[in-house]
């Protein structure tokens, strides 16, 4: 037998492939072609009955010859089973030898058990990759097919369905266990939610207890909570110095703040020129031609102040009551003080 099997094996050329395959849904009969040979029929209508034997387990009787309960029906014996069961056991251990590729397994309160896996131990050869897979969207029939083997197809037709489960609130029923509604419908009890709603509360009181720094904040038909604010109650450290230091002299200087970032000024004249921050004074219009633009000029009879633009004098602003003795040098204040709730300035012509 072993030889002729073997023959067999090596002569044989029946490598054949299902050529089609489909069922009549009319008659229910499944045709089986294959490739170079006959297609055959078969009638499976007598799968097609949904059966009227539904029964309980209380319906169906048991007959006991091994004694194992006195139930006569399905459900008692599985109550006895249920009742009387004591066949709890655990899985004590799971282990497999990997030269071998036996696997042990432990049974509470038993014999442990063998099983040889080597014939798993194959990583086969056949390794085939489905080389095709479309759908004809105007029949709806898939091809799916396989390498080194013929491609089958499959009609999806009977999936091409939309449904027609488009339900509104209205139609879809609810069943209220609590008791929250009367509603039925999901439309109704939305109406009834939206209706009775009544959570439009208020804040009733608002306090803070300046020893304990607790605030307290009431709420409308409501229990009252309170938070503790003490964390919040500190006056600060910020005491900061300023300081500063001359960076450049006459161009920028830097100035500083305890804990926190210097930052450098420019001093300097935006034009830099400390030709023109020159004023002359004198009596009447400026008769002098200054040697370059920026120049002022301060009538004292009239109070009119000029600059020079480089090339004329021009007027700028409007004229001021004049000094009554022409003498600028007695504007300047000396000093001042409180007497008896009097304040006393002095300047360079007396008090």
């Amino acid at each position: 037998v072993e030889d002729a099997l073997a023959e067999l094996a090596t002569g044989s050329t029946d490598d054949q492939d299902i050529k089609n395959l489909g069922i009549d849904a009319a008659t229910n009969v499944l045709t089986v072609g294959i490739e170079d040979g006959a297609s055959q029929t078969v009638d499976l209508s007598y799968l097609n009955n949904s059966g009227t034997d539904d029964q309980t387990a209380a319906e169906v009787s048991v007959t006991d010859t091994a004694g194992n309960f006195t139930a006569t029906t399905v459900e008692d014996a599985l109550a006895e089973l249920a009742t009387g069961s004591t066949d709890d056991q655990d899985i004590k251990n799971l282990g497999i030898n990997a030269t071998t590729n036996v696997l042990t397994v432990g049974i509470e309160d038993g014999a442990s058990q063998t099983v040889d896996l080597s014939h798993l131990n194959n990583s086969g050869t056949d390794d085939q990759d489905i080389k095709n897979l479309g759908i004809n969207a105007a029949t709806n029939v898939l091809t799916v097919g396989i390498e080194d083997g013929a491609s089958q197809t499959v009609d999806l037709s009977y999936l091409n369905n939309s449904g027609t489960d488009d339900q509104t609130a209205a139609e879809v029923s609810v069943s209220d266990t609590a008791g929250n509604f009367t509603a039925t419908t999901v439309e109704d009890a939305l109406a009834e939610l939206a209706t009775g709603s009544t959570d439009d509360q208020n804040i009733e009181s608002l306090a803070i207890n300046t020893s304990n720094n607790i605030l307290t904040v009431g709420i409308e038909d409501g229990m009252s909570q309170t938070v503790d604010l003490s964390h919040l109650d500190d006056s600060g450290t910020d005491d900061q110095d300023l300081s500063s230091a001359v960076v450049t002299t006459n161009e920028s200087v830097e100035v500083k703040i305890t804990d926190g970032n210097s930052t450098t000024i420019d001093i300097r004249d935006a034009d830099s020129d400390k030709t023109n921050e020159l004023s002359l004074l004198g009596t009447g219009a400026p008769a002098v031609t200054p040697s370059n633009a920026g120049v002022t000029y301060v009538d004292q009879t009239a109070g009119q102040l000029y600059v020079y633009n480089g090339t004329t004098w021009e007027v700028v602003g409007g004229s001021a009551s004049p000094d009554l003795d022409g003498d600028p040098n007695n504007e300047l204040n000396t000093a001042f003080e409180v007497e008896a709730n009097n304040l006393k300035i002095t300047d360079a012509g007396g008090t």
